[in-house]
């Protein structure tokens, strides 16, 4: 058991300088490596650094791809692996069996597809939730830069669009990467270009409400453009009014499923303890 301890410990050290020399190879000129990894494993660890992204998760809010999603799930999958072993070697196979169940289970269950057959994957089904919640994030950012919008247009005539688009991306988080592709395009003479960049980016139906917006911005009069973002402001306050609305009503309904099902199972146990009385009664005659 000692030596398949020191083993996996050697093991864990490699992985260790591999990872080391993958991600920081400024370093190799200092440090001589004797070991090489794999073609396998290197083909890992460059999926693990890359930076593309893919529009699965760019919908979702999240900066990766699948072949990073991959290697991730996979280093974590042989992590829990490792992991399962030591339980072996530690409690014997009861110690392992449910650990290795459970990671099986997931790890099938995150298996980077869209879909099962004609049904969505477990994974389609999070990435779904993850993206609705991210639209409603966007669409609050966008909600929360219009009064600072209404503060510029009021000085339009010493601001040009493109000082205003520049200056609302300061207050931006989630959409400053629409609004700074939007801004190269605007300076490179591409107006359309820019709003349609902005609307597609964000991907919401607000973003194509606001987009509408920008694109007049160089064509109506103060008093006329002022109406049109606070009517937007008033139609995103009374979205987020209905949704907050709906999401108050399902955790109401939740509870009162959960009340009704606990009642249902206390009735039916009362009713189970009468059945058991009234036998014991009768064979008792």
């Amino acid at each position: 058991m000692t030596l398949i301890y020191m083993g996996c410990m050697a093991a864990l050290f490699v992985s260790g300088v591999l990872l080391l020399r993958e991600f920081f190879p400024q370093k190799r000129r200092y440090v001589r490596f004797r070991v090489k990894p794999t073609k396998r494993l290197s083909a890992a660890l460059r999926a693990l650094a890359d930076s593309k992204e893919d529009e699965l998760f760019i919908r979702a809010g999240l900066h990766l791809s699948i072949a990073r999603y991959s290697a991730i799930r996979n280093a974590l999958a042989l992590i829990c692996l490792c992991g399962c072993l030591l339980q072996y070697f530690l409690e014997g196979v009861q110690g392992m069996l449910t650990p290795c169940l459970v990671m099986c289970v997931l790890y099938l269950l995150s298996w980077p597809t869209e879909n099962f057959g004609k049904r969505r994957s477990p994974l389609r089904l999070l990435l779904d939730l993850q993206q609705r919640r991210h639209a409603e994030k966007l669409d609050d950012e966008l909600l929360r830069i219009t009064t600072q919008f209404k503060n510029l247009v009021y000085s339009k005539e010493s601001c040009s669009s493109d000082h205003i688009i520049e200056t609302l991306m300061r207050y931006t988080k989630l959409t400053r990467r629409a609004f700074a592709g939007s801004l190269s395009l605007l300076r490179l003479a591409k107006p359309e270009e820019a709003y349609t960049y902005f609307q597609t980016t964000v991907g919401t139906r607000r973003s194509a409400d606001f987009a509408a917006i920008l694109r007049k911005l160089d064509d109506l009069p103060p008093d006329q453009f002022l109406g049109q973002i606070e009517a937007f402001q008033s139609n995103l306050r009374q979205a987020k009014m209905t949704r907050q609305k709906k999401l108050q009503e399902a955790a109401g309904n939740r509870i009162l499923a959960l009340v009704s099902i606990l009642l249902t199972v206390i009735m039916f146990d009362y009713m189970y303890i009468m059945f058991a009385k009234m036998i014991v009664q009768l064979t008792s005659i």
